[in-house]
């Protein structure tokens, strides 16, 4: 009879301090500190072109980190 290890090493999850918002301008900044990120973005804009022609910004400056073992949603107006 064969026999089989599985051995499981999990680190544990990151652990950060509340986030703390700072209002700046009409806009409001939220700071977290890790090291490890799983998902990391700064300054990021996106828009499209509507069949009208228009070009409506969808993200305008967007900064985002993700620490690694959260997870985290981002829904607009349409879910």
């Amino acid at each position: 009879m064969n026999a089989t290890a599985v051995v499981v090493c999990a680190t544990p999850a990151v652990q950060l301090p509340l986030l703390r918002s700072q209002a700046t301008g009409r806009y409001f900044a939220a700071a977290a500190v890790a090291e490890d990120f799983a998902i990391e973005c700064r300054n990021l804009s996106y828009s499209v072109k509507t069949r009208y022609g228009r070009i409506p910004p969808i993200l305008n400056d967007c900064s985002l980190s993700i620490p690694s073992g959260q997870f985290w949603m981002l829904l607009g107006p349409n879910g």
